[in-house]
């Protein structure tokens, strides 16, 4: 596919869309959500939590404190899940989203992220290493249209130099989720790809915004144009872009 097709692919409702070749990712309660047209609300609400003294109740008014409990219940396009709440550092703790395995979930979001995405015009879509890479394959296939011959390519950034790449570009990035500095690698070869391109970042979640940061100056050094960021959950670790797309928020936790 040449660079071109992503932008003819948005102008249009997708081949996925219209044929529903993937039954399982329609659910009547998502198909009552789905946009009737392309547009660029942001942000989502999240749903109340059920009365288990195990669970947190929801907030989005900054840091929740930590009082012990073993789980947060989110509600994202209509599909609730109860997250893990698990330590990082002595005095934080955070509630781990994990697409990996949840494919409702991930095909969910997916759908509606690329809804979202349909008002922009761009080449590529961009995400990094690893928890994003099924929600970003899944976004390019809805932004896609197979009848026409018409895919949405992507590019990953990743968090390591492979034997194979030739003229990497690399960067240090620190995510809430490490304790050290990770880097984040773009291939020379896709770095050519990008080279003056328009692109939409697409990530699972974003809270601090240093891995968002990263993305963003991989793509400086190949004078790529970010026209729109996408993610999942607006972790509230303290990055804020009026512009960024997301379909909930979700606290962190301190004592």
């Amino acid at each position: 596919m040449t660079a071109g097709c992503a932008r003819r692919a948005l102008t249009t409702d997708s081949w996925w869309n219209r044929h529903q070749a993937l039954p399982t990712l329609s659910p009547p309660r998502l198909a009552r959500q789905r946009a009737t047209r392309p547009h660029r609300k942001k942000g989502g609400n999240l749903a109340d939590c059920l009365g288990s003294p195990l669970l947190t109740r929801v907030s989005t008014q900054g840091p929740m404190r930590y009082e012990g409990q073993e789980y947060y219940e989110i509600t994202v396009v209509g599909l609730r899940r109860r997250l893990p709440i698990v330590q990082v550092t002595d005095s934080l703790w955070i509630a781990a989203f994990v697409l990996w395995g949840d494919v409702e979930l991930t095909n969910a979001c997916a759908r509606e992220i690329a809804a979202r995405l349909r008002s922009y015009t761009f080449d590529y879509l961009v995400s990094l290493e690893a928890k994003a890479l099924p929600l970003v394959h899944m976004v390019a296939t809805y932004l896609s249209d197979p009848e026409a011959g018409r895919y949405c390519p992507y590019v990953v950034c990743r968090k390591s130099t492979k034997n194979y790449m030739k003229n990497p570009i690399t960067v240090q990035v620190k995510s809430i989720t490490t304790a050290s500095l990770q880097s984040l690698v773009l291939d020379g070869a896709e770095a050519d790809r990008l080279r003056g391109r328009r692109v939409a970042v697409v990530d699972d979640v974003v809270s601090t915004g240093g891995s968002m940061r990263a993305v963003e100056e991989l793509l400086r050094h190949v004078d790529a144009e970010i026209v729109a960021r996408a993610t999942v959950l607006l972790e509230e670790g303290g990055y804020h872009n009026p512009d960024l797309i997301y379909l909930a928020t979700l606290p962190i936790f301190t004592r």
